[in-house]
This record gives C-alpha cells, sequence and structure tokens, in this order.
C-alpha cells in the first residue's frame, strides 16, 4: 500500500513537472496597442492574414539553446496587430483568413519573413521582425514595401519577459509601419 502511495504520489510529481516544463516552451503572442498618432483615416481596409515563410516555428531561444514557440499563430498575432492599428487610426477595417475581392477601397496582404528573440543572458535580450506588406486597390498594387525592426533589451529576468519582449518588438514595428501604410491610402 505504501508502495502504491509513494507510486501515485511520483506520478503526480512528473505530471507537473512535465506540464511546467511544457508552458516554459510556449509564450504568449500578445499585442497591446503602440500609441501611433496618425491623421484620420476616412478609407475602408481589408486586413488579410499574413502568410508566415519564416525558415523555422521558434519565436526564441533561450540563453541555454532551448526554443520556444508561440502559444498562438505569428500570423494572426501581428495581423490583428495590423487590424487594431489601423482601426484606432480611424480606418474602417475587416480582417480575413484568406484573399480574395472584397468590397473595401483597399486590401493589405503580406509575409512573415522574420520574428525571433534570442536571450543572450539571463538579463540581456536581442530581437528581430521582418516583414514584406503589399496594399492593393481594385486589384493593382498601390504599395508595398518591407519592413524590418530590431530592439535589444537589458531586464530583470521574471516570468513572461520573452513575451513582453516579442510585444515590444512588434509594437516598435507598428510605429514604423502603420502611419507609412496610412499615408498611402489615398
Amino acid at each position: 500500500m505504501k508502495a502504491l502511495t509513494i507510486l501515485r504520489l511520483f506520478a503526480i510529481i512528473s505530471i507537473f513537472g512535465l506540464i511546467s516544463c511544457a508552458g516554459k516552451s510556449a509564450v504568449d503572442l500578445r499585442y497591446q496597442p503602440a500609441g501611433i498618432n496618425m491623421a484620420p483615416c476616412s478609407k475602408s481596409i481589408s486586413v488579410v492574414a499574413l502568410e508566415d515563410t519564416r525558415d523555422r516555428t521558434a519565436v526564441g531561444e533561450t540563453n541555454e539553446g532551448k526554443h520556444f514557440f508561440g502559444k498562438t499563430s505569428v500570423s494572426e498575432w501581428i495581423s490583428r496587430a495590423l487590424y487594431d492599428e489601423l482601426a484606432k487610426g480611424g480606418c474602417r477595417v475587416e480582417y480575413h483568413e484568406k484573399d480574395y475581392e472584397f468590397e473595401t477601397d483597399y486590401t493589405l496582404t503580406g509575409e512573415i519573413e522574420e520574428v525571433y528573440v534570442k536571450q543572450k543572458s539571463l538579463s540581456d535580450y536581442s530581437a528581430s521582425m521582418r516583414l514584406r506588406i503589399a496594399v492593393k486597390a481594385d486589384g493593382k498594387k498601390v504599395f508595398g514595401k518591407s519592413f524590418s525592426s530590431t530592439f535589444a533589451k537589458t531586464t530583470v529576468p521574471s516570468p513572461g519577459v520573452n513575451s513582453k519582449v516579442l510585444t515590444e518588438l512588434l509594437q516598435g514595428m507598428m510605429k514604423e509601419m502603420v502611419p507609412e501604410i496610412r499615408d498611402n491610402l489615398q
């Protein structure tokens, strides 16, 4: 009986250990608006989920060489951030998973070429993101550009820091990208 109790206790501890290890390899991909000041937008735009063309599915690496992944789709995370920022700027925005003919003035599509955070030490992080964006009107490209952003941060080690670094990286990208997209909506 005592051996069975010890075996059950060991099994429960093992399960909790596996759950906690699994949790460390996945990070929340959240977005908080970047506070972008733009001229009011009176146009309508369909944001199509960006295509994830990255070579790797991991969004980062710890200083111990262990990869971590987003709990949600990187494509949806970035595409929804674009949607949110354009809507905050006053544009009438629709979100779509696939590209087709929409009843909006413009259609925004693109590719995610890179999203990666590297923890260099317990407190030092570097991050990079590269996107290619295209805006079409009546089926013709009116704007296209590749955007890249890099970010370095020194912080106190804490739970969720990888998620915070990714959020700040995306906010920096939005501050650069969204006003330029908005300026090209005639």
